[in-house]
């Protein structure tokens, strides 16, 4: 089976930190891949306050979609555990941008995972991509031309 190598570029623009609950456990006693991936959800809403785009706002035009979403596990966390989730943009094209996640547990000093998601913005009342909006570029602080 082909193994998903995401990456993380290394220039973290933001942190979000979370505990792992009792029910993020698998049946193994660890967190759940699927709650893993919850938490990256978590994360991305948080991200997105960052940038000034309200996930929650149903009534906003420009939204995001999520378009590909690939994770690998490093290491295993358990009930207790601090981890943090930092997040860092990568590739910037003209109407989305991929964003990298590196999920460290902060009690055991280990790398738990390193995940990747493409995003899309994406305009509901027209049902089709549309550009960045100019004021996100900003706040990701990007200093290049967006590719097409």
């Amino acid at each position: 089976m082909e193994k998903s190598q995401p990456s993380f570029p290394g220039n973290t623009l933001l942190s979000y930190e979370v505990t792992v609950r009792l029910g993020d456990l698998s049946l193994a006693a660890h967190l759940g891949f699927d709650c893993l991936v919850n938490m990256i959800h978590d994360a991305v809403a948080n991200f997105m306050d960052y940038v000034g785009l309200d996930m929650t706002d149903v009534e906003q035009k420009i939204r995001i979609i999520v378009v590909d979403f690939s994770i690998q596990y490093l290491s295993e966390a358990f009930r207790n555990d601090r981890l943090r989730i930092d997040m860092a943009v990568g590739e910037i094209r003209t109407k989305g941008f991929a964003l990298h996640f590196k999920v460290f547990n902060e009690t055991r000093s280990m790398k738990v995972a390193i995940a990747k998601i493409g995003l899309v913005f994406f305009d509901y009342s027209r049902h089709s991509p549309v550009e960045i909006p100019r004021e996100i570029l900003e706040r990701i602080k990007v200093n290049r031309t967006p590719k097409e």
